[in-house]
């Protein structure tokens, strides 16, 4: 752990791969630092099976098959991987070299490249009573097998992309699926919508849950309400879906004294460095104006923060980018 690296990158999401490999691309020495077990983040942990449509070159692509083509293009440059190692505290020493304190004990870099994402995250969970008895067995959060749906009565609470993609895949394979939400409008990306309205998905707008009915932690129903007329009806339910989205925690880094914008993300400067020199933030991580919390937007982000990371490590001399095709 003595050894002192060019580039240590804190987070192993998928910006955060991808960050590895480019600097190895780079030839910098680099670490990555991931406080899970397994690398992949939030795309790994919660939607393994989803499908991402809006990356370049793919029409769709199942988010773990993308994580693992990230991994395999990463492992091909060989950066150092430190897994199950919570990042803790740093100290910037009288060199200037950081010392990255972790749960495992200390590491050594030029510069440190903050890629996790939105941090520690965790499910907004649904508010009444009982939720948590059904909670692992007939009420979900995310999904790690699809096929375990099949032939079921599917219910889905939520308005944004990732409650519509699982009605249209979950369509596929359910014997029945109902997306409902509290608001008239959806969030989704308007192609979504369009396949949305012509697929066989029953849509219940405006309304919200208002009663769980079931026994030993199985769904069989579910009560609703109308938001506005407030009248009520139930639906027939096997397995509840809830995609409320996530409430994040930066951890630590929260009190590392970096500068944070109202969403409590890192602010950068537009060469992607923090209030503290020499510590860059990427993807979701990081904020400034007219930011777009988009995965295309963090690997885009990639290049310039490794570059600008490395001409810090190395002041005295002029780093200049260079197109992929000319850097192998």
């Amino acid at each position: 752990m003595n050894e002192i690296y060019d580039i240590t990158v804190i987070g192993g999401g998928a910006i955060g791969i991808y960050a590895a490999y480019y600097g190895r691309l780079r030839s910098a020495k680099v670490k990555l630092i991931e406080s899970l077990g397994t690398l992949g983040g939030q795309v790994t942990a919660f939607y393994p099976d989803k499908f991402i449509h809006d990356l370049p070159g793919f029409k769709k692509i199942k988010a773990s098959d993308f994580i693992n083509d990230l991994i395999d293009q990463m492992n091909d440059k060989s950066p150092t991987v430190c897994l199950n190692e919570t990042v803790e505290a740093y100290y910037k020493l009288e060199d200037g070299t950081f010392e990255i304190v972790t749960s495992e004990g200390k590491h050594y870099s030029k510069s440190i490249i903050i890629a996790i994402g939105k941090g520690a995250f965790e499910p907004r969970r649904l508010a009444l009573p009982d939720a948590d008895t059904y909670e692992g067995q007939s009420l979900q959060y995310y999904i790690n097998d699809m096929q375990s749906l099949a032939n079921q009565n599917i219910v889905i609470l939520g308005g944004g992309n990732s409650a519509v993609d699982w009605a249209l895949m979950l369509e596929e394979i359910a014997s029945s699926v109902a997306l409902i939400h509290r608001r008239d409008k959806f969030r989704a990306h308007e192609s979504s919508m369009e396949r949305l309205f012509a697929s066989s998905v029953k849509l219940y707008t405006p309304y919200q849950i208002s009663r769980l009915i079931g026994d030993s932690g199985q769904l069989t129903e579910i009560e609703i309400q109308d938001t506005k007329s407030k009248a009520q009806e139930t639906i027939a339910v096997d397995q509840l879906i809830v995609n409320y989205g996530f409430l994040s925690d930066l951890g630590p880094i929260d009190q590392w004294g970096l500068d944070l914008t109202k969403r409590k993300k890192v602010k950068v400067s537009p060469d992607m460095m923090s209030s503290v020199p020499g510590i860059f933030a990427l993807g979701d991580a990081c904020d400034y104006d007219g930011k777009l919390d988009f995965i295309i937007t963090g690997f885009g982000e990639v290049p310039m923060t490794v570059n600008n990371a490395l001409q810090y490590a190395y002041p005295e001399e002029k780093i200049v980018a260079k197109h992929f095709s000319a850097s192998e």
